[in-house]
This record gives C-alpha cells, sequence and structure tokens, in this order.
C-alpha cells in the first residue's frame, strides 16, 4: 500500500465525525421521543434512515484505521515472516481492546445500547486476521451475515430480550453474556465483526487513487440501490401473502432494520459506509479549507469522548427531568442538532489546548 493514503487522515476524521453525529440523531430519537415507531415526516425519517447506517460507518473506519496500522507494520517485511512492527502492533491493538470492553462493561447499567464493548470484542478478533489478504477478508465479511441467519434458524434471537425497558435476561452470566455478545445484543460480533472485517479489507485498496475511489463510490451505490431495488420487488410481488408468520418473515428477510441484523441491512450499511468514505477522500482537496472541514475534523478526533458524552449529558439532561420518551420528534432532532454544534465547537476549543480527547487521552495512556 503506498503510503500516502496513511498520511491523508483528514477526510476519515470527517467521516467518523458524521458518524458519531449519526448515532447522536438515532439514539436521541429512540430514547427520547414517544412511540418512536409511529411517528412519519423529515425528522423520523432521517433518524431512520441513519438508523444502524452511522454506528456501521463507525466500525468499518474502526477496520480501516486498523489496516492502515498493520499496513505500515507491513512496509518493509518479508513475506510470510513476523517482523518486530507486526509483532508490536498485535499488543497495542488487545490491549486497546480489553480498555475498550471494560469501559463499555461499566457504562453498560447507565446505556444498555453501548457499543464499547462489542467494539473490544471486533478488535481482539480482527488479530487474528491482521495481516490476512484482502481476498479472505472480504470473504469472512460477505459469509458472516449468512451464519447469522443459519443461528436464526437454531436460536429465538429475542428471547432473552425486554424491549420495553432495554433489559436482557442473564446479560451477567457466562452463558447470557456469550450468547448477548456474539448472537443477540444491539451488535453482536456474529455478524457485525463483517463491517470492520470490510474496513480492515477496504484500506488494502489506496482510495488516494482516483480510479479505485470512481470504482468503490460506484460500486458501493450500485450495490445500496440494487438492495432497495430488490427488497421492493419483493415487497410487491408478495402482497397477496397474509399468513402473518409468513408476511413476517418476509419483511424481516427483505428488510434493512438493524435489529436483528440481517444480509440486506449487513451488505447495505456496509456499502453506504465506503461511499461515504470514498467520498470524503474525492472531497478532501476541495473541502479542506472549508469551514464544514475544520468543524468535524476535532469532533472526528474526539468522537470516543464525544460517545460517552452524548449519554451522560446529552440523554441525562433530559433524564433528570423526566424527558425520556416524552418528546416529540421534531424537539428529539433539535436537540440532537444543538448537542452536535456544541459538541463540536467543544471539540475544537479543546483541541487548540490538547493533542487528544479525555478518553482518548486515558486509552493513549493505558494501552499505547
Amino acid at each position: 500500500m503506498s503510503n500516502k493514503i496513511s498520511s491523508r487522515l483528514q477526510a476519515l476524521d470527517v467521516a467518523r465525525a458524521l458518524a458519531i453525529w449519526g448515532m447522536v440523531i438515532v439514539n436521541f430519537s429512540l430514547v427520547l421521543v414517544k412511540d418512536f415507531e409511529q411517528n412519519t415526516g423529515l425528522a423520523a425519517g432521517l433518524s431512520q434512515v441513519l438508523q444502524g447506517r452511522a454506528v456501521a460507518l463507525f466500525i468499518v473506519l474502526a477496520g480501516y484505521g486498523i489496516g492502515l496500522m498493520s499496513a505500515n507494520a507491513m512496509v518493509g517485511a518479508v513475506a510470510d515472516q513476523e517482523t518486530a512492527p507486526r509483532n508490536a502492533v498485535r499488543p497495542s491493538l488487545l490491549k486497546r481492546a480489553l480498555f475498550l470492553l471494560i469501559s463499555g462493561l461499566l457504562f453498560v447499567p447507565i446505556w444498555p445500547a453501548d457499543i464499547l464493548h462489542f467494539y473490544g470484542f471486533y478488535i481482539a478478533l480482527s488479530v487474528m486476521v491482521l495481516f490476512a489478504n484482502r481476498k479472505i477478508l472480504l470473504a469472512l465479511a460477505f459469509l458472516l451475515p449468512w451464519v447469522f441467519l443459519g443461528l436464526m434458524a437454531i436460536w429465538d434471537w429475542q428471547t432473552e430480550w425486554d424491549f420495553d425497558t432495554l433489559s436482557y435476561a442473564g446479560f451477567w452470566t457466562l452463558a447470557g453474556f456469550t450468547k448477548h455478545v456474539f448472537f443477540n445484543g444491539f451488535h453482536p460480533v456474529i455478524p457485525w465483526v463483517g463491517f470492520l472485517l470490510f474496513g480492515l479489507a477496504m484500506a488494502r485498496f489506496d482510495l488516494t487513487k482516483a480510479k479505485i475511489r470512481h470504482w468503490a463510490m460506484g460500486g458501493s451505490a450500485a450495490m445500496v440501490l440494487a438492495l432497495f431495488g430488490i427488497s421492493k420487488w419483493v415487497a410487491n410481488n408478495t402482497k397477496a401473502i397474509t399468513d402473518p408468520e409468513t408476511r413476517e418473515l418476509i419483511d424481516l428477510l427483505a428488510g434493512f432494520s438493524p435489529l436483528p441484523p440481517l444480509p440486506f441491512y449487513m451488505f447495505s450499511a456496509g456499502a453506504s459506509a465506503l461511499f461515504v468514505i470514498a467520498f470524503l477522500v474525492q472531497m478532501e482537496p476541495h473541502w479542506k479549507q472549508s469551514l464544514f472541514w475544520k468543524f468535524m475534523i476535532p469532533s472526528g478526533q474526539l468522537a470516543l469522548s464525544l460517545y460517552f458524552a452524548h449519554v451522560l449529558i446529552g440523554l441525562g439532561l433530559p433524564d433528570a427531568f423526566g424527558g425520556l420518551g416524552q418528546w416529540s420528534v421534531n424537539t428529539a432532532l433539535g436537540w440532537a442538532v444543538l448537542f452536535c454544534g456544541i459538541g463540536g465547537v467543544g471539540a475544537m476549543i479543546w483541541r487548540k489546548y490538547f493533542a487528544r480527547g479525555p478518553v482518548e487521552s486515558l486509552m493513549r495512556r493505558l494501552c499505547g
């Protein structure tokens, strides 16, 4: 891989900022809005489009970043031989994985939908295939949604869940925790680690080359459009089916809900993440002096700290005043936009005085 791409990180920071702000919009809507699923209109539509896709972008970016780390470790390495740089990458990643796992588990009592403990598992597992061929990585990413579909045929996906209270029976038991992490949690390893593997594979391509970038944008856009077209065709051609169980199964298999994460969702969310990344790399030379670019970069660099802040402050303040599940969808979106604005300005000010965000600094100090 060209060293050029590893120095071209601003687009990734902007993409990471878009991911974290998308997560804010989705989480604020789901937690603050009364009967969110019954809401319609522009604000509700925006939240529904971003649901599952913002966090997928976040994980693909994680894989992409890890891919750049592994690429740097491979520079000058002899094929099929372990090198000191390669050996140094793995412990660093495992330490970060442990940090995220522990941080996430401490966060679960406050935020049951936490992604960090899953994130820790994704990173730990990525170490096993860190230097694998991109074809192997893509094959694994493609296979995992089908493995999940097979597991759903064996186990009832929602048995342990009470979605009204977001409580999961047996979470703190070994069996319950294992099933939660790998199969039926909010972001289970099977198939969600596929997003990270996909990002890891994409880092093997040099997106600073226009031809590759255009193929990435065109291919990912075609994938999303094709999947939505197939879904629409299935819906139109199965209207006559009235059996409730069959109808529910068809809607589930051809739908794009992240819960449960079935193939249509996984492939479309991965493709849309790639499109965003490639598009931002494409636009970086044109936008890097813009206010938008300068505003977004610090937010991307402080994404982990902002993740904690959006729960502790962004949802904590409404909770203190009894606002959970009571707001209109427009009010929730307005609060999300305000929070993103304040958070973005705060990130800009913070970066003037500190190299990293508070949580990022702690992880760096502990994990290297």
